[in-house]
């Protein structure tokens, strides 16, 4: 399949720090002991940003199907680590439940049917404030 996938946060000056990533050798992203020191060192940076703007994660995802049909789809929660947590659990209690079929996939074609991706989305969208489908 084709995917475009653009990612955007806020306050902006993460962003600009995220662009810079992509300029960094991958000799240093691939050092673990570097990049855990990285993680120590900005961590209690994103605390603070976090206790002073929020840790709100929203996302939209727009898809166009073979057949030209296209889906918008809005959704938010007011803590990241939360969503993240939940969504990793609804994952883990679908494949617990055999739902996932076994193998390598895109995240559409995991599940057998549109039952059993219903479930696993309607788990992972707990405690949102926003959750939005629109096709047309």
């Amino acid at each position: 399949p084709n995917i475009d996938m653009f990612f955007g946060t806020a306050p902006e000056i993460w962003n600009h720090l995220l662009a810079l990533v992509a300029v960094l050798p991958r000799k240093w992203l691939r050092n673990r002991n570097l990049m855990q020191s990285f993680a120590k060192f900005s961590e209690p940076i994103v605390r603070l940003t976090d206790k002073l703007v929020g840790s709100t994660n929203a996302m939209k995802v727009s898809a166009v199907s073979n057949d030209r049909e296209t889906c918008q789809i809005s959704y938010a929660h007011r803590d990241l680590e939360e969503c993240v947590g939940i969504a990793t659990a609804a994952f883990a209690a679908s494949v617990l439940r055999g739902d996932v079929r076994h193998g390598v996939w895109f995240p559409e074609e995991a599940f057998g049917d549109s039952e059993k991706r219903k479930r696993v989305i309607d788990e992972a969208i707990q405690g949102n404030f926003l959750w939005d489908v629109q096709c047309s």
